[in-house]
């Protein structure tokens, strides 16, 4: 629940609450009783495209500053 996501990170109950609806609206998670979770069937594809997205990120974190190091580049990817 965005409560409890919120007491585990630095985001607000408010900025949880929207992530998990925008998660939900792309079928990343469902929601049920109010508590967000991750199908069993998808766990291994959503534990995949979140660690290559952690290994860009941390790629994009190191690499020097140039042209193609530019904050925010995240939101500019559909996928990985």
């Amino acid at each position: 629940m965005p409560p409890e996501i919120a007491a585990g990170t630095d985001i607000t109950e408010a900025d949880a609450a929207d992530t998990m609806t925008t998660l939900s609206e792309d079928d990343l998670v469902e929601r049920s009783q109010g508590a967000y979770y991750v199908p069993v069937n998808r766990a291994e594809d959503l534990q995949r495209r979140l660690e290559s997205v952690d290994a860009a990120a941390q790629v994009h974190d190191t690499a020097p500053d140039d042209a193609y190091a530019v904050d925010g580049w995240e939101e500019q990817v559909d996928s990985l």
